[in-house]
């Protein structure tokens, strides 16, 4: 969607604030600090899209990989590009300022980003020099900067612009009539994910040759001619066989879906109340053929075979307080069994290849299972790593890339039984993950 804020919180409360008759009626006076929208004109908006010189790491989110180079996202900002041609040196090359942006998904020489209401499409034949191509516009109605505060929200006004930042400001009315207030305001877009069967936790198409991964967050996926991309409670489909993406179909869910992670010809995602499985037999109109529920809470899931990896992660906007690490057997994909969940402490993002199951742990670190045995797969730890702060990963020819609140974090797990560290880029700041 950025953990990465999502969603659209919305909690209104209705003041009474009169009493009387129409010919004594008193009015009231309210004071409160308000968030205010700080706007930008859309021919100013689509004008803030371009490529300059690197930016240090400050409030890293979502992560992808294609070929040599990987695709940081920064909060609400835009992109870092990193040169990881030698993985134990990687560097910062550049960045692509994009407003709004929280996901990031990669095809061929195009990459997709949102940006805030926009879907914007950039040729990066040479990611250093990153342009835009194309955008459509309003892609994501309503889709605003998170006020990170308790303070409601007013003078929305959407012949304007676009909002792009919020100030606070103290509000006096006189009122005869009730007041309703709307806080707090915190979403994040979209994201992207995909992956062929077997093989382990995002693959996408790409260039021949080049790989092209995405973490376990993405709200993002492609898939053939398709970008699917999760926004609130519906789900976007966008051809994207040409330069200009098009909006097909829009499809809603009753479920708070956030990630989709694709294998084969079925779609599945991580919604809060449980686990959505999609058939892509017709690309332009995936059909629900399954689900699989439990407590309310946050949700990414991987996939290798004929098993799903999920993790739940409680507290703040994520509902219940249980989190750990489940497994779902999806052998027949209409009829997805659980077959064994396992507390953890703050589990986040995962990645799986070759039965090898990386868990994202949060302020407690890294995780590596082996997953030769998915139901017992807690009692199969083959690594941890308690001095790092893991929100997601991608596993990939034995490279680990992982991203957290210390940075962007690699290592090589070519032996598993001795996986090793081969270099950090910090963050400049604590980040927001």
């Amino acid at each position: 969607m950025k953990p990465i804020k999502t969603g659209f919180h919305l909690i209104a409360i209705a003041l009474l604030l009169f009493t009387g008759s129409c010919s004594d009626k008193v009015k009231d006076t309210i004071t409160y600090t308000a968030n205010i929208p700080v706007y930008q004109t859309r021919d100013e908006f689509v004008k803030t899209v371009k490529t300059g010189a690197f930016q240090e790491l400050t409030n890293p989110g979502k992560i992808f990989l294609r070929g040599n180079y990987i695709f940081i996202n920064e909060l609400y900002r835009g992109i870092h590009v990193i040169d990881n041609t030698t993985p134990a040196n990687p560097k910062n090359v550049a960045f692509i300022t994009i407003p709004g942006n929280v996901d990031i998904a990669v095809r061929g020489n195009t990459l997709y980003a949102d940006s805030f209401t926009d879907l914007v499409a950039l040729d990066i034949t040479d990611p250093t020099k990153a342009a835009e191509v194309s955008r459509v516009a309003d892609a994501f109605p309503n889709v605003m900067p998170p006020t990170n505060n308790n303070f409601p929200v007013t003078k929305l006004d959407a012949t304007k612009g676009i909002v792009v930042s919020w100030k606070q400001e103290k509000i006096s009315e006189e009122l005869s009539t009730p007041i309703y207030w709307v806080g707090p305001m915190s979403l994040s877009s979209s994201t992207f994910y995909s992956k062929d069967n077997n093989s382990w936790s995002g693959l996408a198409s790409g260039i021949s040759g080049q790989s092209a991964v995405a973490g376990s967050m993405a709200r993002f996926a492609l898939y053939n001619d398709m970008l699917y991309a999760l926004t609130n409670s519906q789900m976007k489909i966008f051809s994207v066989a040409n330069t200009q993406p098009v909006l097909i179909n829009s499809t809603w869910t009753n479920w708070q879906a956030e990630t989709l992670f694709i294998s084969g010809q079925l779609m599945y995602a991580g919604t809060r109340q449980g686990l959505i499985i999609f058939s892509l037999a017709t690309p332009s109109l995936p059909k629900q053929i399954s689900t699989y529920s439990h407590l309310y809470s946050c949700d990414p899931v991987v996939v290798e075979g004929n098993y799903a990896y999920y993790t739940m992660r409680s507290g703040n906007a994520c509902g219940q307080a249980t989190s750990g690490l489940g497994v779902v057997d999806i052998s027949d994909p209409t009829k997805p069994v659980e077959v064994s969940f396992f507390a953890l402490a703050s589990p986040n993002g995962l990645g799986i290849d070759n039965k090898r199951l990386f868990v994202c742990n949060g302020d407690n670190g890294l995780v590596v299972y082996n997953a030769t045995n998915p139901a017992t797969i807690i009692t199969n730890q083959l690594a941890s790593f308690n001095n790092i702060k893991a929100y997601d990963v991608i596993p990939y020819n034995n490279i680990l890339i992982v991203i957290g609140k210390d940075g962007l974090m690699q290592y090589d797990y070519t032996d598993i039984t001795n996986i090793k560290f081969l270099s950090i880029i910090h963050v400049t700041m604590q980040g927001l993950i």
